[in-house]
């Protein structure tokens, strides 16, 4: 039996991870927007996981988007269980402005996730992207990432 148990809640966590940079409003210069796009890629954390208990599975990417030199931020997060095999997609993307623009030193790291519901205890095979991960239920993993 296969099971869709989530899609996706999306944030943009922007949190400081420089000291004060210039802060220029990007409407004011000249500016071009670029696509940034992860799609299955990024760091995994499923949190808590206890059986039989909804959980949480996280996508963090190892990038920075600015507070006023980002834009159009989405997000979208699956988890497929089939058995004991869980497949995970992601798709988190945004416009960077580009051209004569000063930006800010913040940096939000770009996250999504999705539920995963009531699974059994025991161990799980984990597909994302190109990576293989194992996930023990019940576990606990520490998704600090931010």
């Amino acid at each position: 039996m296969t099971r869709i148990l989530g899609i996706a809640t999306t944030v943009a966590i922007l949190t400081a991870c420089g000291g004060g940079g210039s802060s220029t409003d990007t409407a004011d210069t000249d500016v071009s927007w670029e696509p940034v796009s992860y799609i299955d890629e990024g760091d995994v954390c499923f949190g808590t996981v206890d059986a039989d208990t909804e959980s949480t599975v996280s996508v963090v990417v190892q990038d920075c988007m600015s507070g006023n030199c980002s834009r159009a931020f989405q997000g979208s997060c699956t988890a497929v269980v089939s058995g004991t095999e869980i497949t995970l997609t992601s798709d988190i993307s945004w416009e960077d402005a580009t051209g004569n623009i000063g930006c800010d030193d913040d940096c939000g790291r770009p996250a999504t996730s999705c539920s995963l519901e009531g699974l059994a205890a025991g161990t799980y095979d984990v597909t994302f992207g190109t990576e293989s991960l194992t996930l023990e239920v019940p576990s606990v993993e520490n998704c600090d990432y931010y």
